[in-house]
């Protein structure tokens, strides 16, 4: 009898997942794991609903139900400091990941989660080591190459920085952001001239690059290219209330 409600419940969330109804799916989900709390297949999933919707104390706390039911798999602490993480609860958050690579130390996401949340708190030469270990095991993966850049600029270090977002357009030819904090990188060492160049390379790749115009206008606007700066504005203004 259970596996014929389980058959008929997976169906109810193959249906509600086709319509994008994560609210409806994590409720046929949450029935399944009350039926069966240790189907690991549909542990994770409510949360990551929940999540997907944006309410992410509901995700904690569905997390936080897994945990107590499984303990010692990583990828569960790694969910629930991620949950924290969007909360704003970052230090909360570290400590979770912590426990997550404690348990598996070569879990990507909880090293990269790690990462991230050190950047975010100003723990940034802490998120450095972490970025420059995950490209030790995984070498040229392009969002920790940028995130990795972003890292080096925030310590000044702009032509670290520069190497780091061109090695992550090396792994992934026409990353947009890349290209673009390149640019800014350029922007911010006072190298007006290469700033503009990469701006735009960035508007080839994205007409609608909301950023790179703004750069562009406020540099033109700085050096008294008026008709340029207009050129640049009159676009920023058309993008920003579409």
């Amino acid at each position: 009898m259970r596996s014929r409600i389980q058959d008929i419940l997976i169906r109810q969330v193959n249906r509600t997942l086709q319509k994008k109804d994560y609210i409806g799916c994590a409720g046929k989900l949450e029935k399944i794991i009350r039926n069966d709390p240790t189907n690991i297949q549909v542990l994770n999933l409510p949360g990551i609903c929940h999540g997907l919707c944006g309410n992410h104390e509901k995700a904690r706390d569905c997390y936080q139900q897994i945990v107590w039911i499984q303990p010692d798999v990583a990828l569960h602490y790694n969910n629930l400091g991620l949950s924290y993480q969007n909360l704003g609860c970052h230090e909360t958050a570290v400590t979770l990941f912590d426990k997550a690579l404690s348990l598996d130390p070569d879990l990507f996401e909880a090293r990269y989660n790690r990462a991230n949340t050190c950047l975010c708190i100003g723990r940034v030469t802490e998120a450095i080591d972490e970025y420059l270990l995950i490209l030790d095991r995984n070498k040229g993966h392009p969002l920790t190459l940028l995130n990795l850049g972003n890292a080096y600029g925030i310590l000044g270090l702009h032509t670290d920085a520069i190497a780091s977002y061109e090695k992550a357009l090396d792994a992934k030819p026409g990353y947009t952001d890349a290209v673009y904090n390149i640019g800014h990188s350029y922007e911010l060492m006072e190298q007006y001239g290469d700033a503009l160049e990469w701006y735009e390379k960035t508007l080839e790749l994205d007409k609608e690059y909301i950023a790179a115009w703004r750069q562009k206008a406020k540099i033109h606007r700085s050096f008294g290219e008026v008709c340029k700066a207009e050129e640049a504005e009159s676009i920023l203004a058309l993008l920003s209330d579409s």
